[in-house]
Formats: C-alpha cells, structure tokens, sequence
C-alpha cells in the first residue's frame, strides 16, 4: 500500500508539473494506484530474510550434520538461532507492513469513493 501511495505521489507531481489540474489527474492516480497495489511490495521486502534464515538453517544444520555428536548439536543450535532470528525479523516485517497496508487500505476504500463523489458532485452542481 506504501509503494502504490508512492506511485500515485509519482504520478501527481509528474502531472501537476504539465499542468494538470487535481479533477484531471484524479483517474490517472486511482489507475496507477491500483496497479502499483498488485504488486506485493512487502512480500517482496520481507523475502531476502526468509531466504537468508533458511539458507543459514541448511549450511549450519549440515555441517552440524557433518560433524554429528556433540559438534553437530552445536552446529544444529546456532543455525536454528541464526534461522529463528531472521524468520522473526521476516515475520516482523510481514505483520508490520500487513497492518500498514490494511490500515492504508481501509482509508483508501473509504476516501477515494467520497473524493470521487465529492467533485461529481461538485462539476454536475457548478
């Protein structure tokens, strides 16, 4: 939600800077809007440390496999710290920016229509 308020701030200062006026930009920001919304930024950031964590599980959990008895046990504890850290960073990230793109898309739902009816209204009475 983050990235597509960013896109659509992209896209008003692109158009304003031609000329455009806000009832004239207003449908080429809910088209941008929407697109950049596919997208799943957050996915996307928190993705590196799902992959870093479990990559850390497997190299560490090998050689402790490797190294088997009490060595491998070691070994098996630090990747299992190393993978559990960065899950619970990537699992952060994913909350955080779940509850940001909720909260950003309740406001959107809720605005965006009244903007809409607003300056309907606002061209068909003036």
């Amino acid at each position: 939600m983050i990235f597509a308020l960013i896109v659509m701030a992209i896209i008003a200062k692109v158009l304003y800077g031609k000329g455009y006026g806000f009832e004239k930009m207003l449908p080429y920001l809910i088209i941008g809007g929407i697109v950049a919304l596919i997208f799943p930024i957050g996915k996307l950031i928190v993705l590196p440390f799902e992959i870093i964590g479990s990559v850390f599980g497997a190299v560490f959990g090998g050689l402790g496999g490797a190294f088997g008895g009490v060595i491998g046990g070691i070994f098996g504890v630090i990747g299992g710290l190393i993978g559990a850290v960065f899950g619970i960073i990537g699992a952060t990230l994913g909350i955080v920016f779940g509850a940001i793109g909720i909260v950003f898309g309740i406001i959107t739902v809720v605005i965006i229509p009244l903007l809409i009816i607003f300056f309907v209204l606002k061209l068909v009475v003036h």
